[in-house]
């Protein structure tokens, strides 16, 4: 036989190759992207951060001007809520914020202005001028005093109050409240007298005291940032010169909008950009950066690392490439004993190891070494698996024999249930379909000494040997207590406790025990923790209703429960369907319960339907409900009717 020409030498560097490629691509993908993706976000952060900074700058430069020239600018209620809102941002932000009120309450008060921080009428950082007016509770024009203000005026955390007093001699105040967390309050006090406002000198010192913040904060080396008045006139600016290429307006409009913006630019070279709107003078605290400026080291850092790949992969292909010229040498011998092996027929020869180990090397140390010494002891094992096999399936055999001898005594133990059970007045019907070779649901039709009908219809925890032992003890006490003349509750109650003298495992039952009166069709009953029977009339239309009464808990696992018996009455052509829940916990291939209610349009559908008749319906739902879905739970059922 000739060579074939794409060796198994070939056929291992060529995956080699293709994983190496396979893998090298997606490590530089994800790296560049993910390496992008932490630049921009880092770009993004830092951008941010430092308008935000400009911005607070800003707001700190206008606070100070707004201060110097107290006079002229805070006259209304719009200029007094900002530097309100401003002095609360900087209250509420710094640890040390007593001493930073103390240091505005200096510069206020020397043009006019009065400050105090108080916590409903006490002060925290105090002014002798505000609480002597709050100590006199002077009222303003309209006869609210100040306390109600402070008191009641609680809207919001940002809600302010303004009005105007005259206190003693010194003419009319204006009184700004501003409502703080915590129940804390900034209270500010003017002279409320008409002044001459100079907001263009206001503005050029801002603008002044701006430009210099600018050249002083560290920007990258392609960022620009500018200030920005409401018509796009440059007002300051600082690092490169701002690009044309942005799209200035429609960035502006939307930091209008929503108080600031961020993005992308998609006009001309994308750019990065942050916007923040200064609202006292509608300014606007614009930084671009160029997305290449971004970019390009994820970029450069991705090209470096393809190279790093491409020259590791190199060196691997190398050596790869000697390492499976020499390692496919002694493959052969294993090849040639896997030959033999496949023809050896395992179900009429064994002891075969010592024939195809015979003049087999597997001392080497590497891993062809390993691997034949793995591929010897595989055979060994093998041999002494498929011996334990032949003797494991005989054992098998016994105990599937010994499986069926039980499950024909569970089965001499119930009461046949292939014919159906008739009496004057009644007739039942009982089905049962283990899940196993024996079953742990159980279930009996029995006529008492007294011409009432016993029916019985009972579910084992667990599954097995173990629960059909328990089943054939429950089931017989139950006979017993019956032949006894118990009721269904006391017969319930004695089953319980006799169950749990010796019950170390804990296992229980679910019980129904009913006893009907054919003549009176009184149905008198007991159910420990069991689904509810379904009762329906032959008679077109009559509803359909369960027996849901429930008596106490499962049976068996604890002594002296107590169980309390409820009655019903069966109308003549009434009929019961007494089930496990093998029947409304069946699942099909979706992993979805049958449940109560398709019992119920079954029951509904067949309600002309005799008892067997009616069992074999809901079986056969059932079935096709489940498909190809494994039967998890013994299924059991009894339908039992008052004949006319």
């Amino acid at each position: 036989m000739s060579r074939p020409a794409f060796t198994l030498k070939k056929k291992f560097l060529s995956i080699i190759g293709l994983a190496g490629m396979l893998a090298a691509f997606p490590v530089v993908y994800l790296s560049y992207n993910q390496a992008v993706e932490l630049s921009v976000n880092q770009a993004t952060i830092i951008f941010d951060q430092q308008v935000r900074l400009i911005n607070e700058l800003i707001e700190i430069d206008y606070i100070e001007s707004v201060a110097t020239a107290a006079g002229k600018a805070i006259s209304d209620h719009e200029e007094m809520s900002y530097l309100a809102s401003a002095v609360s941002r900087i209250y509420l932000s710094v640890l040390n914020s007593d001493s930073v009120v103390r240091t505005l309450q200096q510069n206020l008060s020397s043009h006019g202005i009065e400050l105090m921080v108080a916590s409903g009428l006490n002060p925290v950082v105090g002014n002798s001028k505000i609480e002597e007016l709050i100590r006199k509770n002077i009222k303003d024009y309209r006869g609210v005093s100040i306390k109600e203000l402070l008191l009641n005026d609680k809207a919001s955390l940002a809600s302010s109050a303004f009005t105007t007093v005259r206190f003693d001699e010194t003419g009319p105040k204006v009184i700004g409240i501003w409502h703080l967390p915590q129940n804390e309050s900034l209270i500010f006090m003017r002279d409320s007298i008409d002044r001459e406002r100079s907001y263009e000198k206001i503005r050029f010192q801002v603008i002044g005291q701006v430009q210099d913040s600018l050249e002083q904060i560290p920007l990258h080396e392609n960022a620009s940032v500018a200030l920005f008045n409401s018509r796009g006139t440059l007002l300051a600016s600082a690092g490169t010169k701002f690009p044309d290429s942005v799209d200035l307006p429609g960035i502006l409009s939307k930091a209008k909008a929503g108080m600031g913006a961020n993005g992308l630019t998609t006009r001309g070279t994308p750019h990065y950009y942050s916007v923040y709107l200064f609202k006292p003078y509608d300014w606007f605290i614009t930084a671009v950066l160029p997305e290449r400026a971004v970019t390009q080291p994820a970029l450069m850092g991705a090209l470096t690392l393809a190279a790093v790949i491409l020259a590791v992969f190199l060196i691997t292909g190398l050596l790869a490439a000697f390492v499976v010229s020499r390692t496919l040498r002694p493959l052969g011998i294993v090849a040639e004993r896997a030959r033999r092996l496949s023809k050896i027929d395992f179900s009429q020869k064994s002891d075969f190891a010592d024939s195809l180990l015979k003049g087999f090397s597997y001392g080497g140390r590497d891993e062809i070494g390993q691997l034949s010494g793995a591929f010897a002891h595989m055979i060994q094992e093998l041999d002494q698996s498929i011996s334990k096999l032949k003797k494991t399936l005989a054992t098998q055999q016994r105990m599937e024999g010994e499986l069926n001898a039980g499950h024909d005594i569970q089965r001499s133990i119930l009461t046949p249930c292939d014919t159906p059970f008739t009496a004057p007045g009644f007739a039942a019907f009982a089905f049962m379909e283990p899940a196993k070779e024996v079953a742990g649901d159980l279930y009996d039709v029995i006529e008492t000494p007294d011409g009432r009908q016993a029916l019985i219809v009972g579910d084992v925890s667990g599954k097995g040997v173990s629960a059909a032992l328990f089943m054939s003890m429950t089931i017989t006490l139950i006979r017993y207590a019956i032949a006894e003349g118990y009721s269904p509750a006391q017969i319930m109650q004695r089953v319980n406790d006799q169950l749990a003298q010796n019950n170390p495992t804990c296992m229980f039952v679910t019980l129904w025990i009913g006893l009907l009166d054919p003549k009176s069709g009184e149905l008198v009953f007991a159910n420990g923790g069991h689904c509810p029977p379904a009762v329906i009339n032959r008679a077109s239309g009559a509803p359909l209703r369960w027996i849901s009464e429930l008596s106490g808990p499962v049976v068996g696992p604890l002594e002296g429960m107590e169980f309390t018996e409820h009655r019903t009455k069966l109308e003549p052509g009434d009929t019961c369907l007494i089930y496990s829940d093998g029947i409304s916990e069946a699942m099909n291939t979706e992993k979805q319960l049958f449940g109560e209610e398709r019992i119920g349009q079954v029951v509904q559908e067949h309600r002309d339907a005799s008892v067997d008749a009616l069992v074999h319906a809901v079986m056969d739902a059932v079935l096709a409900y489940r498909g190809k879905a494994h039967q998890s739970d013994d299924i059991t059922m009894i339908a039992f009717s008052r004949t006319e």
